[in-house]
């Protein structure tokens, strides 16, 4: 019983861990700029996102 519910605890825990979404975040001017530029990057490309940060 004990290694079903670890083995449970650890197949949900790292379902959590893969579902994290960035949010644009305008909360300062360094927040805003490292924003933009993440949403740039080749693996994170989404222009809509970085022109948020502009507007």
């Amino acid at each position: 019983m004990k290694k079903i519910f670890i083995i449970l605890l650890l197949v949900f825990s790292s379902g959590f861990a893969q579902t994290t979404e960035v949010v644009v975040d305008l909360s300062s001017p360094y927040a805003t700029i490292k924003t933009h530029l993440y949403f740039l990057q080749p693996n994170s490309y989404h222009p809509d996102k970085a022109a948020k940060t502009i507007y």
